[in-house]
């Protein structure tokens, strides 16, 4: 449509122009990029699932996404799909792992064979994988938009205000950077 050709999002771009200044004018840089990206959305899904399912169902989630058709063509095109749903999977991974290190209930904890992951880490994860969406597509604004329902109506209705608190101001200063 016409927004779609007047909108350029700078992370892509800028993402191959640093690719080009360091290389050169070669193909391989760009396709490795796309395949690491690709890689680590793999990663990040296994990661996310094992959070809080079995370690097989992680397997499986991740086996599963990684012979999935629409995903194999994606990670073959140097589009901003595949980095953008790599910032994505990181950023929900972060926001899982600042949802587990920010519960207050310690007979839930000594339930878990996991342990808490530290604030930083996860605030770290959570900042970085919003910056890559949100410079890569204008998708990003649907996600910030359900983010912020989501915050506000944590803070409001959840006894677990800090979590959702520490989440909306990260998606600010996202935004704000």
């Amino acid at each position: 449509g016409s927004f779609g050709s007047h909108q350029i999002y700078p992370g892509l771009p800028v993402l191959l122009a640093g690719l080009e200044k360091i290389f050169g004018q070669r193909d391989l840089p760009p396709i490795l990029m796309i395949h690491l990206f690709s890689l680590g959305c793999l990663i990040l899904t296994y990661k996310l699932v094992d959070l809080r399912y079995p370690r097989w169902v992680a397997v499986i989630v991740t086996f599963c996404t990684g012979i999935n058709g629409w995903f194999l063509q994606l990670t073959n095109e140097i589009l901003a799909d595949i980095p953008f749903l790599f910032g994505l999977m990181l950023a929900l991974y972060g926001w899982e792992r600042l949802r587990l290190s920010t519960r207050r209930d310690p007979a839930q904890a000594a339930n878990e064979s996991s342990p808490r992951p530290g604030i930083a880490g996860s605030i770290i994860c959570l900042a970085i994988g919003l910056l890559i969406a949100a410079s890569m597509r204008p998708t990003f604004w649907i996600v910030a938009i359900c983010w912020v329902l989501v915050c506000i109506g944590g803070l409001l209705a959840s006894s677990r205000r800090r979590f959702y608190a520490i989440c909306l101001g990260i998606l600010v200063l996202a935004w704000g950077a």
